[in-house]
Order: structure tokens, then sequence, then C-alpha cells
């Protein structure tokens, strides 16, 4: 009896066995963990967003402004070289190029100062013919000015003419009183002012590379002798370095009054009166 109660214990014991095999056979095996095993996996995080940059530094402030340097007398526009002065600025100045009106004007050509050609000469050779030629006509006080910044004018005596434009002989064709002693333009204008009636002239050269540019009023001869009573009687020597090129030109400008028999009534000869300028200059021998 007992035999057979402990066998049907063992065939339950059996069938709870079989039974345990096949559930634990129906589920999916899980791996052991371990002490090593990594913790599971998470999802990955965001990186910081990086920090902003810095704001660019503000710009510098402009240089300060450079000072203007003062206009140079001339101006070489062909080249950066310094600017040269002005020849003429030793000299009083002839209004130029706004002369008085003359009663007419000439162009000198440069054949009649040097026949055989003017190459290489400078402006203070032709100041130098033309004092030949004025001196050897019997002028006695000429006068420099300067004519714009490398020109010159040449102021001649004023001198009393007969009707055909020649000189009245002697110390008589002479009006000029600058080598007067105690000279003043005042008394100078007076005794013109009682002048005897006639003819009356001035001749200015002018040498220069400004052509005219316009004219100003007939001057009367006490305003010609007020510009020309400052003048030099030499050409500085800075005249003797400038080239007297194409550019330049020499001008004849010939002043002719007439004194009528009223004191005090002198008034100039229009231009196209009546001699021309190549008159006057031959009349005077300086043609």
């Amino acid at each position: 009896m007992k035999q057979r109660i402990a066998t049907g214990a063992l065939l339950a014991l059996l069938m709870a066995a079989w039974v345990c095999m096949l559930v634990a056979c129906g589920e999916p095996a899980t791996p052991p963990r371990s002490g090593a095993e990594p913790p599971p996996e998470t999802a990955p995080t965001a990186p910081a967003p990086a920090p902003a940059p810095p704001p660019p530094p503000p710009p510098p402030p402009p240089p300060p402004a450079a000072q203007r340097p003062p206009p140079p007398s001339k101006i070489d526009s062909g080249s950066a070289k310094p600017a040269v002065p002005c020849a003429s600025r030793g000299l009083a100045a002839f209004p130029w190029p706004n002369p008085p009106t003359p009663s007419d004007s000439a162009l000198i050509p440069p054949y009649l100062l040097w026949p055989a050609g003017a190459e290489g000469k400078t402006l203070m050779d032709v100041a130098r013919r033309l004092e030949g030629s004025i001196a050897a006509a019997g002028y006695l006080e000429p006068k420099y000015l300067g004519a714009g910044c490398n020109g010159y004018a040449i102021m001649l005596d004023l001198e009393q003419i007969q009707a055909n434009g020649v000189r009245k002989p002697g110390a008589a064709g002479f009006a000029s009183p600058a080598a007067e002693p105690g000279f003043t333009l005042a008394g100078y204008l007076e005794r013109l002012f009682y002048a005897p009636p006639g003819y009356y002239r001035e001749i200015v050269f002018v040498v220069s590379d400004e052509g005219i540019a316009a004219t100003t009023k007939a001057p009367s001869p006490g305003e010609l002798r007020a510009i020309a009573k400052d003048g030099s009687a030499a050409l500085p020597p800075g005249y003797g370095a400038l080239p007297f090129d194409w550019k330049y030109k020499v001008l004849a400008l010939v002043y002719e009054f007439q004194k009528g028999p009223t004191d005090g009534d002198a008034h100039q000869i229009p231009p196209t009166g009546r001699l021309s300028a190549q008159q006057h200059l031959k009349q005077a021998h300086l043609y």
C-alpha cells in the first residue's frame, strides 16, 4: 500500500515538472545580467548652444585732416616738383594782363631782335637787346616792372613829340621829371597841367607769356607816371634762367596824348587814331 502511494506521488511530481518545462519553453530566454553590464542606453542629449560671439570693436577714429598748404606762386602742372617762385616777385607790378587801353600796340617779331635766330636766348637777353635800342634812341630813365609771374614791362620816358611822331629836340623833348631833384607826383602833374600845347607820348614794352586779357580805361599821363615811378632801373637776375621760347611775346604799347591850348586840356588819342604803333616806333628810332 505504501509503495503505491509513493509511486503516485512521484508521478505527480514528474507531471508538475513537465508542465513547468513547457511553460518555461514558451517564454523567451533572458540572458543573465552581470555586475559589469553597461547601463541601458538612453537617448542622446542635445549639445549645449555655443555662446554668442562678442560684438565687434568700434571703428578707430578718423585721422585728423591735413592742413592745406598755401597756394604756390607758380605750379608746374606737368610734374610734382616744388613750386618755383615768380621771377617778378622783386619788381613793382605793371597792370598785366589788363593794361590801360593804349592808343595803339604792335607785336615785335623775334627776327627783329635777332635776325640770326633766337635759339638759346633768355628773357634777360631780350632785356639787354631792348636796353641797347632804348639807349641808342636817347631815352633817359627806362623803368622795369613785373608783368605777370615771369614777365616784365619796360616803361620809357614821357616825351613831347612833333606831329609826325619825331621827338622834339633838346631838353624840351622829355617831359619826365624823375631826374629833377625834389620830384613829387603832385608837382609833376601840375607841370603837365600847364605844359605847352602839342603831342606827348609814352611807350611801354611788355615781355610776357600771357597775352592781353582785357584793357582798362584810357589813362592820363599822370596815371602812367604814377605806375612808372616805382619801377626798377635793372631787371632781377632770375630772368637769366628763363628761356625765351615760343610762349613769350614782345609787345609795344603806345600811349599818345594831345595837350590843347587851355590849361589842363590834355586827353589821350584813342586807338586807331593819328599814328600807328609802327610809325611811333620808327620815328622814335626803336624799330
